[in-house]
C-alpha cells in the first residue's frame, strides 16, 4: 500500500496549480494572437503521488492506531497511454496482526459530479465535519471532531473519487466528460 506524508501536501499542490492556471490565463489574455494557429501542446504526463500520516482514534472504548494515506493511482489503456489519475484516501489500522484477514471497504459516491467527500467527511472517516442535526450547517471554516461511529475498528476504509470528481481527473488525451471512454 502506498504511504503518504500529509494530505495537506496534495491540497497545497492543488491550490498552487489553480493559481498557476489563473496566472497563465491572464497572460494568454494579454498576449497578441499568433499569425498561425498553434498546434495543441501535448498534455503533461500525470504522475502518481502519495502522503502517509499516523493517527489514533477512540472507538468503542479502545484506542485504534491507523495510517491515513492520500494518493493517486495512474490508469493506462491497452496501448499504455495514460487515461486517468484516480485519487483516494485510505485509513488502515496499524496494529492489525494478520492483514489477509482484515476486511477493506471501498467507499465512493456516484459521479460524474459527486466525489467521496460527503461520505468521507460527513459519515465514515475517522474525523468528520461537525454538522447541526436537522439544520443547515454554518458556512466555512468548518470544525472537525473524532468520529466515534467510524468503521475503522471493523474494516479498513478506502474513499475513492470517480474520474471527473474531487481530485480524480482524466489524463493524457482523455477528457473529463461523458462518452470519452473514461466516464460512463
Amino acid at each position: 500500500m502506498i504511504r503518504m506524508k500529509n494530505v495537506g501536501v496534495l491540497l497545497a499542490l492543488a491550490f498552487s496549480l489553480i493559481a498557476s492556471i489563473a496566472g497563465l490565463r491572464a497572460q494568454e489574455k494579454d498576449a497578441k494572437p499568433a499569425d498561425k494557429p498553434a498546434e495543441a501542446a501535448a498534455p503533461a504526463p500525470a504522475k502518481e503521488e502519495s502522503s502517509v500520516t499516523d493517527h489514533t482514534i477512540r472507538i468503542g472504548g479502545q484506542t485504534i492506531p491507523y495510517k491515513a494515506t492520500a494518493a493517486t493511482i495512474l490508469l493506462k489503456n491497452e496501448k499504455d497511454e495514460q487515461t486517468a489519475l484516480i485519487y483516494y484516501t485510505a485509513y488502515t489500522r496499524s496494529d492489525a496482526k494478520d492483514l489477509s484477514q482484515r476486511p477493506v471497504s471501498f467507499v465512493y459516491n456516484g459521479g460524474p459530479g459527486s466525489s467521496s467527500v460527503w461520505l468521507h467527511m460527513g459519515s465514515f472517516a475517522p474525523r468528520r465535519v461537525i454538522t447541526v442535526n436537522a439544520g443547515a450547517t454554518p458556512p466555512a471554516p468548518y470544525k472537525f471532531a473524532e468520529n466515534a461511529n467510524c468503521l475503522l475498528d471493523k474494516t479498513d476504509l478506502v474513499f475513492i473519487d470517480p474520474v471527473g470528481t474531487g481530485f480524480s481527473h482524466a489524463a493524457g488525451k482523455a477528457q473529463d466528460r461523458i462518452g470519452d471512454g473514461i466516464l460512463p
